[in-house]
């Protein structure tokens, strides 16, 4: 279920802005979203001539980054791209240390931040850092013990995320207040998210980037809406004047499956980004070692190694490209959630 949260106006400026260099850096959770591609998908139809590297790394803590051998090194790759907004996804894996971990965490990403504040990747300025909260998690039973206590030591991360966002200056996306709904397994093993988990939570971060767009749909499937605040009883969402479906304002609160069928544009959208998202992963990591330093270094496709590194490079662009003609014609629809006159509740 993807889906879109009705909620009071901001008037907060977009932090992501038509034809910026988005790069995204962080833990699995960051790692993922090239995978998968929802997120950026929708960023491509929102913002015209954006362009996005992912750099995220599964298993990097804020502290700890290993990275293989005479590959580009992040700054390198940051500044090739022209870097203008970065997305820094940290806080799972630390919040397994608990409340004892805290202040080395907070040391930790202040310090990176004012690393990126010290750069200029495009140039002219340095990059807007938007800092990305770890997710809440999801309750799976005896496959996620101790799920209470890691929730609170999450939201003490966010927390400290929060504030560190404030006094720098710089934007902040909550995704730990996102609950994951109970009813749909949208994690593997109760904090990574699975294919229909980044659907879903790709929506809440377009929320927050753009949290003065009112609720249109996405084009993807299982697609829904979230509306709080409604008077007590049945609501009927009609869309383009028809109407679509009927539930409780409590259903209504926790998130609505409008069971839309997939666009087709979109999705052959998203899958020309993930495409393009494997060309430059390819540029970007060592898939194995043993052609860098290893056994195969001086055979003939460890040899081709740096130059297959660069035609990489070259087929991202070449993608990324082609993505503009890719992206469907904007469609603006009507919708309406009105009281339902045919239900009531008992």
């Amino acid at each position: 279920m993807t889906g879109w949260i009705l909620a009071a106006s901001t008037a907060a400026e977009p932090l992501i802005q038509p034809g910026d260099h988005v790069a995204i850096v962080g833990n699995t959770f960051a790692d993922q979203l090239r995978k998968y591609g929802y997120f950026e998908t929708l960023l491509a139809q929102k913002c015209p001539g954006i362009s996005v590297r992912n750099l995220g790394w599964a298993g990097d803590t804020v502290s700890l980054r290993e990275r293989p051998t005479n590959f580009p090194r992040e700054d390198e790759t940051l500044a090739t791209h022209k870097t203008d907004v970065i997305l820094l996804s940290f806080g799972m894996s630390e919040a397994f240390a608990g409340p004892a971990g805290i202040e080395a965490f907070k040391a930790g990403l202040e310090k990176r931040v004012h690393h990126y504040k010290e750069q200029r990747y495009n140039t002219r300025t340095p990059p807007r850092l938007i800092l990305v909260s770890p997710i809440r998690g999801q309750d799976l039973g005896h496959r996620t013990p101790r799920f209470s206590t890691q929730v609170k030591e999450r939201a003490l991360y966010t927390l400290a995320m929060k504030q560190l966002a404030a006094d720098e200056s710089i934007g902040f996306m909550d995704l730990f207040t996102s609950v994951l709904p109970a009813d749909q397994q949208l994690t593997t093993n109760g904090i990574h998210l699975n294919e229909a988990g980044y659907r879903w939570i790709s929506q809440r971060m377009m929320s927050q980037v753009f949290p003065d767009q009112p609720w249109q749909p996405t084009g993807f499937a299982g697609d829904a809406l979230i509306a709080r605040d409604l008077a007590p009883g049945y609501h009927a969402l009609y869309l383009d004047d028809k109407r679509v479906t009927t539930a409780t304002h409590e259903d209504w609160t926790r998130g609505v499956t409008l069971e839309l069928p997939a666009d087709p544009k979109v999705e052959k959208l998203r899958t020309a980004i993930v495409d393009k998202n494997a060309q430059f992963t390819f540029s970007w990591k060592a898939l194995n070692q043993v052609h860098i330093v290893g056994e195969r270094k001086k055979s003939n496709s460890g040899r081709a190694l740096p130059e297959e590194v660069l035609a990489f490079n070259q087929l991202t662009l070449e993608h990324e490209a082609a993505l503009p003609a890719l992206i469907p014609e904007t469609r603006i629809h009507s919708w309406k959630l009105l009281p339902d006159p045919e239900r009531t509740l008992p």
